[in-house]
């Protein structure tokens, strides 16, 4: 497998690009693995690769029907952030932040990571209640993190218009510099080369996958189906039991949406129970009881 370099893209540039070889191999299946791992995104990819680096597993096979990074990882947005309220969420992905910093020479493959920083605008009342929770969560982890008046946004962020008669105004932010952004699927292809240089073979093996694709048409379902069950009941026993209350939370979490709203008020009346206007002397920022 070739190596990328300054000298190398030179050098094929000049034979007009025509002498690349691949840049993982299409492997044929053995009749044993340590590991299998179905999907080729980055996820999947990823684990492979850190399992050969760190652990030296390489009899790993990884499987897709389809192309490499042709999933979720293909589609994903480009944003890399710390920015999760879970303490063991909030320490794995400071950690993964860490990551992206240097993963571009570990691959030996552009993922075009720019540590540029993310700032996160708040327009209305919710986003700055949202926002200032992952804040708040995150500078209790370690994790940098930092709310923004708009006119220290506006310093941030020089072409930034803060201005109150705008259709949206920005009432504030939340900035974190380590953050930046990269691309998904270039990741993916990075994870892909680094795992089959270390001895990984990936494989697009459509009669694997068949196998696996027919026991997901049920085992999935299944699994699904229990937990869904368990969320159904508990959502049932607080709106039978606490209606109101149950009302009001559904309705903040659809605070933005018109139309489920509306739906909303039609069952509020169903039940019986009122919807107030706005009064400027008694309501509060969301929904409330």
């Amino acid at each position: 497998m070739s190596r990328f370099s300054a000298l190398s893209l030179l050098k094929h540039t000049l034979g007009g690009h025509k002498n690349w070889t691949e840049q993982w191999p299409d492997s044929q299946p053995k009749k044993e693995y340590d590991v299998i791992i179905v999907g080729a995104g980055g996820h999947g990819l990823g684990a492979a690769y850190y399992l050969a680096k760190e652990h030296g597993i390489t009899n790993i096979a990884v499987i897709d029907k389809g192309w490499l990074g042709g999933g979720n990882t293909g589609r994903n947005t480009t944003i890399i952030r710390s920015n999760y309220l879970y303490d063991e969420s909030a320490r794995l992905y400071d950690h993964a932040v860490d990551l992206w910093e240097n993963l571009s020479q570990d691959l030996n493959y552009n993922v075009m990571y720019s540590k540029r920083g993310v700032l996160m605008l708040a327009h209305n009342i919710h986003d700055i209640q949202s926002f200032k929770r992952h804040v708040h969560a995150n500078r209790l982890n370690g994790v940098d993190n930092r709310w923004l008046t708009p006119e220290e946004c506006k310093e941030y962020c020089p072409p930034l218009s803060i201005s109150k008669n705008a259709r949206y105004p920005v009432l504030g932010g939340a900035l974190q510099e380590r953050a930046g952004t990269a691309r998904h699927d270039a990741v993916a292809w990075g994870y892909a080369r680094g795992a089959a240089a270390r001895g990984v073979p990936q494989r697009k093996a459509e009669t694997i996958f068949a196998l696996v694709d027919k026991f997901a048409g049920y085992g999935f379902n299944k699994s699904h189906a229990a937990a869904y069950a368990l969320v159904a009941y508990q959502t049932a026993f607080l709106k039978a039991n606490y209606p109101v209350e149950f009302m009001a939370a559904t309705m903040i979490y659809d605070t933005h949406n018109t139309d489920k709203l509306n739906q909303h008020r039609q069952e509020l009346q169903r039940l019986g129970i009122e919807l107030l206007p706005p009064d400027i002397n008694r309501s509060e920022a969301a929904f409330s009881v």
